[in-house]
């Protein structure tokens, strides 16, 4: 058997330098549902591709050089992010020259054109004639046999994505989102070395009506390009960490996790692990548990094959050892069919435990070779040290204000938005400056203290940026001028009953202490009548609060 250790974190590839051919996903843009045949539903995505490489993509309907597409459908719900759902794979035929992501090169329809893009209708992605097999796709290389073989195709539901209804149902999914994905798969652009950004994923709701349960697209939420489903879990949940997964000289692998504590005091620990492009595939994982840990509430999670692929369906065992946690499937050596995490799947992992998170080193075990890629995850450990306390996210103009309260002596700090990292600073620190969050923006920032090699259990905030106004402090009274009349109209404020209030707490702030009080009138007093007295901190003239603090502007209009 042989032992590697995990990559570094996952780089996305949108920034790639594109060489040779390059698809991706330029839009997700428009679904079908069909019905169901008892308690599966099928439902379809349609689909844009773009080449946005510097060589034209082979496109050829009668040979196997043309791209296959695969659709999923991910549901978030209670802190899981789980497929529920997938089809096979449409195979692409005639390419047209649209230039929905770069100026278009046109060429005949047997190839993409450079900067062109081929757009695919939800009902064209689910005809289920001319959608293929999984199963005799190798998405490492993007090889595969053309004309395919395939059973026939069950009326309704056989070949498309298939839900189970309790996955669906809106009733029985309170609260739970939904995100469909498309994935391109062909030879020269995996030849080329751009296998990992083909795939793409937007939001859906799911409709209350039995009949179809319809699938539509949420208003505002556009199609994330080249970036596989499971990176929105951690931008609904900043605790949750992505790693990625080298299998050995082959493909990618990404493994998302995170712990949570239960009411009782228990520790949950969810993990969920998908294969984007891996021919051989993943066969077991496996968590290291300290001795004397209990373990509980085991769980595999799957949606099983479907419409005649041959692979097995059977959920992987679970061993709960004193020393680990193993989740397995059969061996490639015992049954070449089994229920391994092939590509574009993903399968998820949990139990319970009751010890606290502590990073330890996982492994992920190959199907098709006994090879072993260790990575760190949270899993249970000894009792951890204390950790950040008081962690709050102050919004400003320029950025966000993280501060906290160290609770003990750290070696560093990480600090990750939306499951990323951003930083890592000394363990002393309490406070980090964010300068790349947009006004306007959301954000999920979580903080994870490190003693030595372990981790802490992480805290976390959101915030939600406002628009800042400009204003002019010390002038209280929103007149457009600093005098005597602004501390006056301050004092009444604050104790005349009745007397009108600031519009403008930033602008009656006068001292920029981050309050407003009596303080800032005996400011603005020295600051007028005193020589030598500071004037007020800036703006001074119309302009943002550089300070970032509590306070609100709702209204300034000496400021356009």
């Amino acid at each position: 058997m042989r032992r590697f250790a995990m990559a570094s974190l996952l780089v996305l590839v949108g920034g790639l330098a594109h060489a040779q051919t390059d698809v991706i996903i330029g839009d997700l843009q428009g679904l079908a549902s069909y019905g169901n045949v008892g308690d599966i539903y099928a439902y379809s995505v349609g689909t844009t591709s773009c080449n946005i490489g510097n060589e034209e993509l082979l496109w050829e309907a009668s040979t196997p050089l043309h791209p296959v597409i695969g659709q999923e459908l991910y549901r978030y719900k209670d802190g899981k992010f789980e497929q529920i759902a997938f089809g096979w794979l449409k195979h692409a035929f005639c390419a047209l020259s649209l230039d929905l992501c770069d100026p278009c090169s046109p060429t005949p329809c047997d190839t993409l054109g450079i900067g062109c893009s081929d757009p695919y209708t939800a009902t064209r992605n689910g005809t289920q004639g001319t959608a293929g097999p999984r199963s005799q796709v190798n998405a490492w290389i993007g090889e595969f046999p053309y004309p395919f073989a395939a059973p026939p195709a069950a009326p309704v539901i056989g070949r498309r994505m298939q839900a189970q209804v309790a996955d669906v149902d809106p009733d029985v999914n309170p609260g739970a989102l939904y995100f469909v994905e498309g994935h391109y798969v062909t030879a020269d652009d995996a030849v080329a070395g751009n296998g990992e950004n083909n795939v793409a994923w937007r939001q859906v709701s799911i409709q209350n009506d039995p009949s179809d349960y319809a699938l539509e697209f949420m208003p505002g939420e556009s199609t994330t390009r080249e970036e596989p489903a499971i990176l929105a879990w951690p931008t609904l949940d900043p605790s949750v960490v992505i790693e990625e997964v080298r299998v050995p000289n082959e493909g990618l692998v990404i493994l998302g996790y995170t712990a949570t504590q239960n009411p009782g005091g228990t520790w949950h620990y969810e993990y969920a692990m998908y294969n984007m492009n891996s021919d051989v595939s993943v066969g077991s994982f496996q968590v290291p548990v300290t001795a004397g840990v209990t373990i509980t509430n085991e769980e595999f999670f799957h949606v099983p094959y479907h419409s005649g692929e041959p692979y097995s369906v059977a959920p992987w065992s679970i061993a709960t050892g004193s020393t680990s946690v193993t989740f397995s499937t059969t061996p490639f050596t015992v049954d070449e069919n089994a229920n391994a995490l092939r590509w574009s799947r993903m399968y998820n992992y949990r139990f319970d435990a009751d010890a606290a998170p502590v990073l330890v080193t996982a492994e992920v075990g190959m199907f098709k070779t006994t090879d072993v890629v260790d990575v760190t995850v949270l899993g249970p450990g000894d009792p951890p040290l204390p950790t950040i306390t008081d962690f709050d996210c102050l919004a400003g103009p320029t950025g966000v204000q993280l501060e906290w309260i160290n609770a003990a002596s750290y070696t560093d700090i990480e600090i990750r938005r939306a499951g990323l990292l951003i930083a890592t600073i000394p363990g002393a620190s309490t406070e980090y400056f964010d300068s790349t969050a947009m006004q306007g923006g959301s954000y999920n920032y979580a903080l994870t203290p490190y003693e030595g090699p372990d981790a802490l259990p992480p805290v976390s905030c959101f915030i939600s940026v406002p628009i800042f106004p400009d204003f002019t402090r010390g002038d209280v009274n929103d007149d457009g001028s600093f005098d005597v009349s602004d501390p006056v109209f301050a004092l009444a404020s604050l104790f005349v009953i009745g007397a009108p209030q600031p519009t403008c707490d930033d602008a009656a702030d006068t001292n920029d202490d981050g309050g407003f009080d009596i303080s800032d009138s005996v400011y603005s007093l020295f600051a007028l009548f005193v020589p030598g007295s500071p004037a007020p901190p800036a703006p001074t003239a119309c302009d943002w609060d550089p300070s970032p603090d509590a306070l609100n502007c709702d209204s300034f209009t000496a400021c356009p």
